[in-house]
């Protein structure tokens, strides 16, 4: 239930190009145990959709750098 509700909540934050809260509902399934525990493909491609997002998002600011606003907690598989 709540991996089909952040599923809904990712479709509605890329037709708004609200890029900064696909990273953020990324993560928050990565957080599930469910996810986190799978070895197939859903933890896999899960940890790739929130390293590009958190890299589209890790943007550079005149003056500042780089900004980076999220990290990619996944482990390198």
């Amino acid at each position: 239930m709540k991996l089909r509700y952040y599923d809904m909540l990712i479709q509605h934050a890329l037709h708004s190009s609200a890029y900064l809260d696909v990273a953020k509902y990324y993560h928050k399934i990565w957080e599930t145990p469910s996810v986190k525990e799978d070895e197939s493909d859903k933890g896999r491609v899960v940890c790739f959709k929130l390293a590009v997002y958190s890299r589209v998002v890790n943007f550079p600011l005149p003056g500042f750098g780089t900004y980076r606003v999220l990290r990619c907690p996944c482990p390198a598989r």
